[in-house]
């Protein structure tokens, strides 16, 4: 199990973008992913375009989520052989792996 990341850290925050046409044809507006600490001059990340804003907030939260998921990767394995609790650590390393692009 490797912690570490290759991604841009967060905490980031989603802005939509004030820019025409405010809408493409499937109805989405264009949305930014930007670092919370934004100064004059950066750059808008790559995750930025045509999403919905329910899925720019999901983008904006994904480094607080992949925090929150290492630490219940430690803590779940003091569950024991609980089985509910083995099926969820499995799925989630899954996802931790993923994420690291290791999957």
């Amino acid at each position: 199990m490797s912690t570490t990341t290759k991604f841009t850290p967060g905490p980031f925050v989603a802005v939509e973008w004030d820019c025409e046409p405010r809408f493409n044809d499937d109805g989405n507006r264009f949305w930014g992913i930007k670092p919370e600490k934004f100064c004059a001059g950066a750059q808008f990340l790559e995750a930025s375009g045509w999403m919905t804003e329910a899925n720019a907030r999901l983008l904006a939260a994904a480094p607080e989520l992949y925090a929150l998921a290492i630490r219940a990767e430690t803590l779940l394995p003091m569950l024991g052989d609980v089985p509910a609790a083995q099926r969820l650590m499995a799925d989630l390393s899954a996802a931790l792996a993923k994420a690291r692009g290791e999957a």
